[in-house]
């Protein structure tokens, strides 16, 4: 396989894959730093949650002394931002787009190596942030 075809095929390289992605690997101009972050989705207060429930029962059966147990997920995203406050509000349009059923579920965004407060946390309502630390 010559150097043409593996520029042209399904697999290129990496110098070839940013030029045509734009991602300014290429002296196109500055790219916006990579942030990673996770982002906790938990049933509402209120919500039935029988996947915590089941799991509430069993660790009683086997002992131990709980009182309650709520299932959530956690997502882990990279993502370009300029800065954390756009990282955070293009995490925010995310989960009320896509991660998370706003009607149900809350949200929190953590961001890796930002300052652990003031922590941003999705309201009951799961439209807007609020600042609590």
């Amino acid at each position: 396989m010559n150097d043409d075809a593996t520029a042209t095929g399904p697999f290129r390289t990496g110098e070839d894959a940013d030029a045509e992605a734009g991602t300014g690997m290429t002296g196109e101009g500055p790219v916006a730093p990579t942030m990673r972050a996770t982002v906790l989705v938990r049933p509402k207060e209120g919500i039935l949650d029988p996947q915590g429930q089941a799991v509430r029962d069993s660790l009683r059966k086997l002992g131990f002394a709980v009182e309650e147990v709520h299932v959530g997920r956690v997502i882990e995203v990279e993502l370009e931002a300029a800065s954390p406050d756009e990282a955070n509000a293009q995490l925010d349009a995310m989960c009320r787009q896509l991660l998370t059923n706003p009607l149900i579920e809350t949200h929190e965004i953590r961001l890796a190596g930002a300052e652990p407060a003031p922590q941003l946390q999705a309201t009951h309502e799961g439209a807007s942030l609020d600042a609590t630390g």
